[in-house]
């Protein structure tokens, strides 16, 4: 305060300069606050609700697939075939009148198939496939035609009819391919494309006939069978694989430690790697290991390591010793 202003001049210059300050500070804050978002929440009173998780965006594409080259992985990693014949049997009638991700059953069912068919490499397995049926003709069958992939495609895509099962039950379709497979000779892969709770007491008791007719002889006799004399084969030689429309866990039913055979569910097959590990695991044996260090040939950069010993990622010893060192040398 100056010596000529009086105390109200004092008073009315004071609330100028903080008038002033505090326009300062605002405008400084405005300018340093402009970028970030007001967001708004909206009130529940009730308090808030919890909706059902949208995963739309993260459903992989249904309408392409671009097949993984199996027969060139199958080159690659030496494996050899594990089986003789393939017998596919698509539970068609099982999954009529029912709807999955927003479409029909039966056709989710048929996409499966048709991805395991264009996957499937050239080769010269016998086989035939199956489709339950309401009504069912009888059908004489060739044991020695080749399962030709893209020719059924073709024959399904036309309307030809397939090789016909009852659709009864699962049970009763399973019990009709046994009949059908111990007429093959060799080794069998059994692939059933189902809704998981078509697989029930019956359908697992099948599944174990199924089992057991590959491991005896002709003429065993056994209760709930289809047919006496039960015909069998005295050779072990079926593996047992479904593919399930549906997230329920049935299948662990038709699992035992002692089987052959694997279990999936149709979501985890719908892509290109997932199904052509499928198609592996079904037709092919493991990757070749000559030095049997558990890395395949194609993978293992040391191929003669010493059995018995800790190996890398890469086949080689983890832990080598000075004379490993020096034979590494002399070669």
């Amino acid at each position: 305060m100056s010596f000529f202003d009086t105390p109200d001049m004092a008073r009315s210059r004071m609330r100028l300069t903080l008038g002033f300050v505090a326009a300062w500070v605002a405008a400084c804050l405005s300018g340093c606050s402009a970028p970030e978002m007001l967001v708004r929440l909206a009130t529940h009173p009730r308090g808030a609700t919890i909706n059902e998780y949208d995963f739309r965006l993260h459903q992989p594409p249904v309408h392409t697939f671009d097949q993984v080259d199996v027969a060139a992985m199958v080159k690659s990693e030496q494996r050899s075939p594990k089986v003789d014949n393939l017998l596919v049997v698509l539970d068609t009638e099982g999954l009529k009148g029912r709807t999955y991700r927003g479409i029909p059953a039966d056709q989710y069912g048929r996409e499966v198939l048709r991805r395991f068919h264009r996957t499937l490499p050239d080769a010269n397995w016998r086989g035939d496939l199956f489709v339950t049926q309401a009504a069912v003709k009888g059908t004489a069958l060739n044991p020695d035609q080749p399962y030709a992939a893209l020719q059924r495609e073709l024959e399904m895509d036309k309307g030809v009819s397939m090789s016909g099962l009852s659709g009864t039950s699962l049970g009763t379709a399973l019990d009709q391919l046994a009949d059908e497979s111990v007429r093959r000779s060799g080794r069998v892969a059994v692939v059933v494309i189902t809704g998981w709770d078509r697989i029930d007491q019956a359908a697992e008791n099948a599944v174990m006939r199924l089992r057991q007719r590959h491991e005896s002889a002709k003429g065993l006799k056994v209760a709930g069978a289809a047919s006496a004399p039960w015909e069998g084969k005295a050779q072990p030689g079926v593996c047992f694989y479904a593919v399930g429309v549906g997230n329920a866990h049935s299948r662990e039913r038709l699992y035992t430690p002692e089987s052959c055979g694997s279990f999936w569910a149709g979501d985890a097959l719908m892509q290109p790697a997932e199904m052509a590990g499928m198609v592996l695991d079904v037709l092919y044996g493991l990757p070749v290991d000559d030095d049997g260090d558990g890395v395949p040939n194609y993978l293992d950069h040391c191929s003669q390591t010493p059995p018995g010993r800790t190996v890398t990622s890469q086949g080689c010893l983890r832990f080598p010793s000075p004379d490993d060192r020096q034979g590494e040398r002399q070669k």
